[in-house]
Formats: structure tokens, C-alpha cells, sequence
């Protein structure tokens, strides 16, 4: 009995860490990362989709694959990232830029009001390094940084 118990923790901790790893380190295969913009062919249209784990679609649906599929024409960058909030879409806001994209989608916002659900949300935000140790998550700052957001792409 102790064994099958023993056995059954080690199982579960194996998920944890490779649940964890699949959700906070992945990034999707065409991400706009220095490596992936050398391929960019300055004949096609490109498009970068910027977000968080709705934009990703490592833990939810991916629709900017079937974008890819659906209008193979051009080219599609999938700059979303698990668990980001505006906060860290301004701290990588370069890499869409460097694309030069023709077209951007950004689907952002359920961490940050995730982030204001409680205490513990935030403090969880903060230990992910997704929101500094000095920022606060709240409405005012979601539509000052998406407004940022969308100045800076303009």
C-alpha cells in the first residue's frame, strides 16, 4: 500500500512539472524570435497575432494555426504567450515590431483581470515575473498600457 502510494506522488509530481513546463516555457513553433524573423519574405504579407494564452493556443485553442491554414498567402507569427498580461506585451512589444507586420491581433486581457481577482492572484502574476514588483494590476492600468499598446504599433 505504501508503495502504490509512494508511486502514485512521484506520478503526480511528474505531471505537475511537465504540466508547468508545457504552460509557462513553451512558445509556439512560429514565434517572431530573431530565428523565426529570418525567414521572412518581404513579397508576402505578414501578420503577427500578439497575446496571452488565448492567442498561444498551447493550453487553449489555436486559432492562429487555422489562420495559417486558412489564408496560406500570408504570413502569420504567433506572438502569444501563456499567462501575459499588457504589462509583459509592452516588454516584448519589439519583437513584433522587428516583423514589420502588415497586420496585428491582440488578444489580451483575462490575466489582468485575473490579476485583480485577489491577493493571491497577484502575488502569483508577480512570481511568474508577468507584472513587476511595483506594478498593480487594476482597469486604470489595463487601458493606459493597451493604449500604450496599440500607440506603439501604430
Amino acid at each position: 500500500m505504501l508503495i502504490t502510494l509512494l508511486i502514485v506522488l512521484i506520478l503526480l509530481i511528474l505531471l505537475y512539472k511537465w504540466l508547468y513546463e508545457k504552460i509557462s516555457k513553451h512558445i509556439p513553433e512560429n514565434y517572431p524570435n530573431e530565428k523565426n524573423r529570418t525567414l521572412i519574405d518581404a513579397n508576402r504579407k505578414t501578420l503577427v497575432c500578439f497575446g496571452d494564452s488565448n492567442t498561444h493556443g498551447n493550453v487553449s485553442y489555436n486559432w492562429v494555426d487555422d489562420i495559417r491554414i486558412l489564408i496560406p498567402e500570408i504570413q502569420v507569427f504567433n506572438a502569444g504567450k501563456n499567462s501575459d498580461l499588457t504589462f509583459t506585451l509592452l516588454n516584448r512589444i519589439e519583437e513584433v515590431i522587428k516583423c514589420n507586420p502588415n497586420f496585428i491581433t491582440i488578444l489580451i486581457g483575462t490575466n489582468d483581470v485575473n490579476s485583480t481577482m485577489n491577493i493571491d492572484m497577484e502575488k502569483r502574476y508577480k512570481k511568474l515575473n508577468k507584472i513587476g514588483i511595483t506594478d498593480y494590476p487594476n482597469s486604470e492600468n489595463f487601458k493606459s498600457n493597451l493604449d500604450s499598446i496599440i500607440s506603439i504599433l501604430k
